[in-house]
């Protein structure tokens, strides 16, 4: 079987009126795709993170979908996709993250991987040195830009305070492109480092 990873962009805090929604598919490949594939049945979905009541918001939950619309079990003949919304609005300052993982008589289980942040975080700008940081939550790299000549170090650390990742910068380094595809799923601290200040912005990772 096939899913994705899905990105939910941002919302106001608690605008639980306008929710992002998006349409998750669990794909068994079809047999131009996988030769010796075969049907499979989906008896369940378990979910980390997630509320499965479409009708209220759960305390503490950033997304939710309808768990029991869905009519286990599911045989997916090749070629064949259970689809379903799920909607998100952050409820958080930063990152919010969930997992979807099927359970079936597949030799493999696949994980939908979701992401979003609120609006404030989704693009992190400082408004005395234009500082712009993104995407957050982010999966490979990050993009910071308007850093200044008296910016000398990006440092990134884990929630232990350890020190995972570190740059060195030059006066030519106005553009970062840092990589975190190293760095498992969950929240990090970055920080831009200069003569007069430091800079701390949470940043989530998710895949």
């Amino acid at each position: 079987m096939r899913t994705d990873a899905y990105d939910f962009g941002c919302t106001e805090l608690n605008d639980f009126e306008n929710p992002q929604i998006q349409n998750i598919e669990i794909t068994n490949p079809d047999i131009a795709s996988w030769q010796f594939g075969d049907s499979v049945t989906i008896f369940d979905i378990t979910c980390e993170n997630i509320s499965e009541n479409i009708n209220s918001w759960d305390e503490g939950m950033s997304f939710r979908f309808d768990k029991s619309a869905i009519k286990f079990p599911i045989t997916l003949h090749q070629g064949e996709k259970l689809q379903f919304d799920v909607e998100f609005v952050a409820t958080k300052i930063g990152a919010s993250v969930a997992k979807l993982t099927t359970k079936s008589d597949a030799d493999e289980e696949v994980t939908a991987n979701l992401s979003g942040t609120d609006a404030g975080t989704d693009v992190f700008e400082n408004q005395q040195n234009n500082l712009r940081i993104y995407p957050n939550p982010a999966s490979d790299q990050i993009h910071i830009i308007g850093l200044q000549e008296s910016t000398k170090q990006i440092k990134i650390f884990d929630v232990l305070g350890n020190e995972r990742i570190k740059y060195e910068l030059s006066i030519t380094n106005y553009e970062l492109v840092v990589d975190v595809g190293d760095l498992s799923d969950g929240v990090y601290l970055i920080q831009v480092i200069s003569h007069s200040e430091i800079i701390t912005k949470e940043l989530g990772v998710v895949r």
